[in-house]
């Protein structure tokens, strides 16, 4: 009868629920460090869920090499982590302007780099090559040993849409139709400005073909007055896309580069 009762007693120490005793007691004695602690716990599995690190550097763009040189601790760390996963690659976001709200988060756009080379250096710098592989929107951010970490939403080209003519729709018709995008079915950025001739009824609506001739004289202009930049532009980006879209991407890339030599102004 005794060693019953024991087994008894063993089987109700060892199965007793001490959260239920020592939790109300907790949180009447230590209410603050509670509450802290509960705070910590909660944001610590919010930023379990933020799987996309993000570098906060500069403008870059779908389909655009980029030469990255990190140096700072956090950053390094994160590549180191980005090396280990089967696809490495990061979020890169430009910082905040200096006109911004001081408590304002930062940019909410980006673009997707995938690594394609790194250097490493003994005093644990490193150069990383990087190509640009979509755009994203930045959903829930947080913070993860220093860096920025994120839940991300890639932001796509609209689907294609053509008219029954044939013609696809301008950046008229795709701005007058707000209730087709807020639907998901709108135009893609590729096709706002079509490469078929204009139509009749919008005689001041610029082909793909015209704008990009323009961008071909101005860059024409620029290489007259310095030669350089050719050279510059052969070594540095790619060749001259002839896709309207990655055109576009690439002459933004060139004119962010113009403008970082004063070449423009």
């Amino acid at each position: 009868m005794a060693f019953f009762d024991l087994v008894t007693f063993r089987w109700g120490y060892t199965n007793a629920n001490s959260t239920f005793t020592l939790s109300p007691t907790v949180l009447k004695a230590f209410p603050e460090p509670y509450a802290e602690r509960g705070a910590l716990i909660e944001a610590e599995e919010r930023d379990s869920r933020l799987d996309t690190p993000i570098f906060v550097c500069q403008l870059s763009f779908p389909g655009m090499p980029m030469m990255l040189h990190l140096f700072e601790p956090r950053y390094r760390l994160m590549l180191r982590r980005c090396l280990a996963t089967p696809n490495p690659c990061f979020g890169m976001i430009p910082p905040p302007r200096p006109s911004s709200d001081p408590g304002s988060p930062g940019n909410d756009y980006g673009t997707m780099l995938r690594i394609r080379n790194v250097q490493m250096f003994p005093d644990g710098r490193s150069i990383v090559e990087t190509v640009g592989t979509c755009r994203f929107r930045i959903m829930e951010r947080g913070m993860l040993d220093g860096y920025i970490v994120g839940r991300v939403e890639r932001v796509d080209d609209f689907e294609e849409e053509v008219d029954e003519g044939g013609s696809e729709t301008t950046v008229e018709d795709a701005l007058a139709a707000p209730s087709a995008a807020a639907s998901g079915s709108s135009l893609p950025l590729s096709r706002l400005i079509s490469s078929t001739p204009r139509r009749t009824g919008n005689p001041q609506t610029p082909t793909n073909d015209e704008l990009m001739a323009i961008c071909r004289g101005f860059l024409d202009e620029i290489q007259a007055g310095t030669p350089w930049v050719v050279q510059h532009l052969h070594v540095n980006y790619v060749a001259q896309p002839t896709d309207p879209a990655q055109f576009s991407f690439w002459m933004a890339l060139v004119s962010f580069s113009f403008v970082s030599f004063h070449i423009i102004g």
